[in-house]
């Protein structure tokens, strides 16, 4: 009978009485739309990174300045110019020297007959200055300052082939057949040159003659 009346009181106990298990952090947030407390140094640690990812900020690129020279004193100037000035009359006195100087109108100028005359350097133009017999007694023209290694052509004043080139008259005249020399025209000289031709063309037609006698 004990027994019967033990198992008919467990019987009529309710049902256990245990507390539920709390819910899960999760559902809790669900149900009170509560966000979970976050940490300080979280926060702090969030920023620096933020501020570490950022670029830095570009630095404008410095200007070139050209630093500009020293201003010349005048006494660097005036040598300069002096320089200048040396430089420009050495130009002009070759450029003189390298071209035919023209004559001016009032030292006039003569009419002369040239030829050509053939020899063993190919030829030159002549100035024929007198007649010999059957010979044309003339003076030849280059535009070589020199005769040889020894001895200069004469400058003239004046080309008389006008080609505007320095123009020089052998220093010593020919006396040959006037059949061997050919092209006939004539050019220009001045006074002096003629002056100058007429005196070489004289020593090689006395230099003929002489020959001639013997």
């Amino acid at each position: 009978m004990k027994k019967d009346t033990k198992q008919a009181k467990s019987a009529a106990k309710p049902a256990s009485t245990k507390k539920a298990s709390k819910p899960a952090v999760q559902n809790k947030q669900k149900t009170t739309g509560k966000s979970p407390s976050v940490s300080k140094k979280s926060v702090k640690s969030a920023d620096t990174a933020k501020q570490t990812n950022k670029p830095a900020a570009k630095k404008p690129a410095p200007v070139k300045t050209t630093a500009k020279p020293a201003a010349k004193t005048t006494a660097n100037k005036k040598v300069e110019t002096s320089k200048n000035v040396a430089a420009s009359s050495k130009k002009a006195t070759a450029a003189t020297k390298a071209t035919t100087s023209k004559p001016t109108a009032t030292s006039g100028l003569i009419t002369v007959d040239l030829k050509f005359h053939p020899d063993s350097n190919g030829g030159h133009h002549h100035i024929i200055v007198e007649d010999l017999g059957d010979n044309h007694v003339s003076v030849g023209l280059t535009t070589n300052p020199k005769y040889d290694t020894k001895h200069k052509n004469v400058p003239l004043e004046h080309s008389p082939l006008s080609n505007q080139k320095q123009s020089y008259a052998s220093r010593k005249g020919t006396v040959d057949k006037k059949n061997n020399y050919n092209s006939p025209k004539q050019g220009q000289i001045t006074k002096t040159d003629k002056t100058k031709v007429t005196q070489i063309a004289d020593k090689a037609k006395a230099k003929a003659i002489k020959k001639a006698n013997k």
